[in-house]
């Protein structure tokens, strides 16, 4: 009985394909655990107006990855709640409160990068004295003169754990992208960059509950 060759190539693929598939298997666990908050300070320009903003982040999910040379990288969802401002001199000084949503990369040797769709209510104060005339045709002066405005943004982050490479470490430093707007703005939703510089703490003494799977490579 003659076994054809094209049977003999693809036992002897399979033989030599067995040990690849080993090495790229993983393992999978999942688990609840208790993570610390996160503070998070940084200064920005909204455009080429200065500004800082202000939050607390909630960790969400965490899915760490353990490689063979032991190093741990992580992906990460969490959501930020913040506070900040900017001032545009001569034009209004605006304050914002709101949330995002954090999509996070930890690579093994500390690098981080992020995605951050965000959406907060903007209030305006206008930078000049504000008049108006009442219905008896009297002038008279507007107190916090300014307007709210729907601040939706898209941001984009790259940055780097101080210190020991790790998904968890109490420090790290950020630079951030983003594409902010106040709507509506005169019938329109207008785009402003906004470049930020700061840096994420984590709190030692307040914790959450959060769902954390671990993948092991082998």
């Amino acid at each position: 009985m003659t076994i054809p060759i094209p049977f003999l190539q693809c036992l002897l693929l399979i033989l030599l394909s067995g040990p690849l598939f080993a090495q790229r298997r993983t393992t999978t666990s999942d688990q609840s655990e208790q993570q610390p908050l996160r503070l998070h300070g940084s200064l920005l320009l909204q455009g080429i107006y200065p500004g800082f903003r202000v939050g607390l982040e909630r960790p969400i999910r965490q899915t760490d990855y353990h490689h063979p040379d032991g190093r741990i990288s992580s992906h990460q969802r969490a959501v930020l709640f913040y506070v900040g401002m900017y001032c545009h001199p001569g034009f209004h000084l605006n304050t914002f409160a709101g949330a995002e949503y954090i999509f996070r990369r930890v690579g093994r040797r500390g690098l981080i990068t992020e995605f951050r769709p965000s959406l907060a209510l903007s209030r305006t104060f206008l930078g000049a004295e504000t008049y108006r005339v009442n219905e008896a045709g009297i002038v008279e002066t507007v107190s916090s003169a300014g307007q709210f405005y729907a601040m939706p943004g898209l941001g984009f982050g790259i940055g780097k754990v101080l210190g020991k490479p790790g998904p968890n470490h109490p420090l790290a430093c950020m630079v951030n992208l983003n594409l902010t707007g106040l709507a509506p703005y005169n019938g329109l939703a207008l785009p402003t960059p906004t470049l930020e510089v700061g840096f994420r703490y984590q709190l030692s003494t307040s914790s959450v509950h959060i769902r954390h799977r671990i993948r092991t490579h082998q």
